[in-house]
């Protein structure tokens, strides 16, 4: 279970996020076949990432949590 994953600053906005939630979402299927659906949390306050998984093919669930650091979205992929 990967339990946190964020970008320095300095890296952001450079397309580093997608392309490593793409390669992310690529080994869990050669690691775990069997598994079908991926399911993460995104703060509502983070707005560029929340449109970064969209744009990678994760869907809100239009459900939330209340973690830590403020609400946060519940997002879905099947794989």
């Amino acid at each position: 279970m990967l339990r946190s994953f964020s970008l320095s600053p300095i890296y952001q906005g450079k397309g580093l996020g997608k392309k490593s939630v793409l390669l992310i979402t690529d080994l869990l299927k050669q690691k775990y076949p069997e598994i079908n659906e991926i399911v993460l949390s995104v703060n509502v306050r983070n707005i560029n990432a929340y449109h970064t998984y969209l744009n990678v093919g994760f869907f809100d669930t239009e459900k939330y949590v209340e973690g830590i650091m403020g609400q946060q979205h519940i997002l879905s992929k099947k794989v």
